[in-house]
């Protein structure tokens, strides 16, 4: 279901000054129809933003409860899906779309820079670390694909039209904005860019991520720790 948004109230722009929250432009930031100001704090808004409801609370380990919503962060082009927790963003969330009862907490940096194939398209040299036998990879990179790629190179004419498929595919998935799904923990991490997160993604405490697709999902969800 398509979400709706509207325009803040000249009620609700008071009550998030109040909470110190600041935009560059408040005619930029966009809210679903439920939404309520109370659970927003100390945040920076730029560029376009659009926010869900914040209605749900988070169980941590131990018992400790944390209600969804915004507090010590910048956005700036960030879609925030209902009922997310985003807390103590050092430097700032740029140009993604988060979906729904994500959590993200004490992190450095998550952003977009440009125009990103999100990891498509890289070429990996194995085998043989002089070259030759390079793998192009992306994010349906099988290992049947990966072998024919490095031991059949004589066959030309094949190893061209792989490249060409997964070239095009590669620039078909390319984006300015990037996503992190649904039910997606991120704590504790530092620089993360150009990184497509699929949903129920866990990643705590990975120091740098960069130029990648994570493929998670709810019956496959990927973990990555500490490093």
């Amino acid at each position: 279901m398509t979400q709706h948004y509207r325009l803040l109230t000249k009620e609700e722009i008071a009550r998030l000054e109040a909470q110190h929250c600041i935009a560059s432009d408040w005619s930029g930031v966009e809210v679903a129809d439920d939404f309520h100001t109370d659970y927003i704090h100390h945040t920076r808004f730029s560029g376009k933003v659009r926010l869900g409801v914040f209605e749900k609370e988070f169980t941590l380990a131990g018992g400790m409860a944390k209600h969804s919503g915004v507090y010590y962060a910048t956005l700036h082009n960030v879609t925030v899906g209902d009922n997310c927790y985003i807390e103590n963003v050092k430097n700032y969330i740029a140009n993604y779309e988060i979906g729904h009862d994500t959590f993200i907490e004490n992190v450095d940096i998550i952003l977009v820079d440009c125009h990103s194939r999100f990891g498509n398209g890289v070429e990996v040299s194995v085998l043989n670390e002089t070259g030759g036998r390079e793998v192009i990879i992306h994010d349906r990179l099988s290992a049947h694909q990966a072998y024919i790629m490095a031991l059949y190179r004589h066959r030309p004419v094949l190893i061209e039209k792989m490249r060409k498929i997964i070239e095009s595919y590669a620039e078909s998935h390319a984006s300015d904005t990037g996503t992190i799904g649904s039910h997606v923990m991120i704590v504790n991490a530092g620089y993360i860019k150009n990184v497509r997160i699929g949903d129920y993604c866990q990643i705590e405490g990975a120091g740098r991520l960069k130029n990648g697709s994570i493929n998670s999902n709810e019956h496959a969800p990927v973990h990555i720790g500490y490093g």
